[in-house]
């Protein structure tokens, strides 16, 4: 069995952090953790963009939706895809809110960076939206070459599921 120095979830959904978590095999919140992802190829490309574009409040278009039983407001970045599920209160304007939730991030982001500089060993674990197509092997290869790409010296694993 391999011990990682640092595991982390790239998607789809928040599910992924909270099994990560229930398996003392993360400790802290990183980017991924909380939002709605497009796909995991998407996410290594915006992890190794350093995040560029990210939340960037031109892009961000709100939409009210309904998830878990509660109402909430979730702003889907137009540009990248990504979704912010859990982070614009339903009782704050957005724009009073948007600082916040961008500082927040950003912290997220520079330890997620500074997590993979310090590493020697990854594993990046995804469970893919049921409505997207599984990826094909070719395409897991290449997302974890974006990975190794941009992390040079840290040995990546992937764990992809797709649920159907």
């Amino acid at each position: 069995m391999t011990n990682y120095d640092f595991c982390f979830g790239c998607g789809f959904s928040c599910g992924v952090t909270q099994a990560l978590r229930a398996a003392n095999l993360q400790f802290a919140s990183l980017p991924f953790d909380w939002t709605a992802t497009p796909s995991f190829p998407k996410a290594a490309r915006m992890a190794a963009s350093d995040f560029a574009h990210w939340l960037d409040r031109k892009d961000l278009e709100l939409t009210d939706v309904r998830h878990s039983g509660i109402n909430r407001r979730v702003y889907f970045n137009r540009r990248t895809g990504f979704g912010f599920v859990h982070d614009f209160s339903l009782f704050k304007s957005p724009d009073d809110a948007y600082a916040e939730v961008k500082a927040k991030y950003e912290r997220r982001a520079e330890r997620f960076r500074e997590s993979l500089e310090s590493a020697r060993t990854a594993l990046a674990v995804c469970v893919e939206w049921p409505l997207l197509g599984r990826l094909r092997d070719e395409t897991l290869a290449e997302t974890k070459r974006v990975f190794e790409t941009r992390f040079p010296g840290v040995r990546f694993d992937l764990l992809y599921f797709h649920v159907a």
